[in-house]
């Protein structure tokens, strides 16, 4: 599954959305779309597109707005749940990241778990592809 998360702030309000795509041809074409958009009407936006496994494929940021950071949650148990959540800081989103992979690791229904954090300006600053471990038996 390819993702774009999309930021936007106008009337002095940041809202977000995450948009799922079953092909990078698409999650592509429509990132080129949004920024051509952005671009043209210099909208204070940000737009990533990211890969099943977390990879940043395409980032790009228009405007002046400053965002605060996101961390995009990908969970994988027996069916896959995405989320992108706003926080305050960098150490609280670095903090959160922590804790969401430790008790994904901890969650024996956990598969895999995919954690990227970005800041204001679209830097990713953490990032993890974790994958369950697949005990042999005795």
């Amino acid at each position: 599954m390819f993702r774009l998360i999309e930021l936007s702030y106008s009337n002095e309000k940041e809202s977000q959305a995450l948009y799922p795509f079953e092909t990078k041809d698409a999650l592509e074409g429509e990132y080129e779309d949004k920024l051509g958009t952005n671009m043209l009407a210099n909208t204070d936006c940000i737009l990533i597109g990211v890969d099943n496994i977390g990879t940043v494929l395409f980032s790009a940021k228009t405007g002046t707005h400053e965002f605060a950071p996101r961390l995009y949650e990908a969970k994988y148990t027996t069916e896959e749940v995405a989320d992108v959540a706003k926080y305050d800081t960098v150490e609280i989103a670095s903090a959160r990241f922590h804790k969401k992979k430790g008790a994904a690791i901890k969650s024996a229904d956990c598969k895999q778990e995919v954690l990227v954090a970005f800041d204001g300006n679209a830097n990713v600053f953490e990032y993890c592809h974790w994958v369950r471990s697949i005990e042999p038996e005795a």
